[in-house]
């Protein structure tokens, strides 16, 4: 995760001459400013709908045990991996994407917060302001570090 980052910062970081630019790894993103001072719009899915969010600078990752995952011994297994206990991690959050100044502190972050658990990672999130969008298992979304409901068909900023 931390490499996709990587890859994902260096890339804009070599487009940025050149012009505005978003850079899509594997799902983290890495934009450089645009233009028109607005943010890049990024959807994310969520049971509520698709969170709008404008990245104007900077990057954002999602970490989350619903896409990379399999069977293994009749139990679910997935890559997010507890260091306390080198196992898949125990966590009631189904995914979390989250606002950085790069990508790659977005995707450390994202997964820190999907080890803390759902009530921990917003409560993390807001009291650092590092804006997360929180899918818990039983299909709630958390917005936290300053992320509100954005009003009809406007983007909820974020980023610095």
């Amino acid at each position: 995760g931390i490499a996709k980052g990587w890859a994902a910062d260096r890339a804009v970081r070599l487009l940025e001459p050149v012009g505005p630019a978003l850079v899509n790894i594997g799902g983290d993103l890495a934009a450089t400013a645009r233009a028109d001072d607005a943010g890049w719009p990024v959807g994310l899915a969520t049971p509520d709908g698709v969170v709008t969010l404008g990245l104007p600078v900077g990057g954002l990752a999602t970490s989350g045990r619903d896409r990379r995952r399999w069977r293994q011994a009749g139990q679910e297994r997935h890559h997010l991996i507890d260091p306390r206990t080198a196992r898949p991690a125990a966590s009631d959050i189904l995914r979390v994407s989250v606002c950085a100044a790069t990508a790659a502190a977005a995707e450390v972050t994202a997964t820190a917060l999907f080890l803390a658990g759902a009530e921990a990672a917003r409560a993390e999130a807001d009291r650092e302001g590092i804006p997360a969008v929180i899918v818990t298992d039983d299909g709630r979304t958390l917005r936290a570090g300053g992320l509100r409901p954005a009003p009809a068909r406007r983007s909820t900023a974020v980023g610095r």
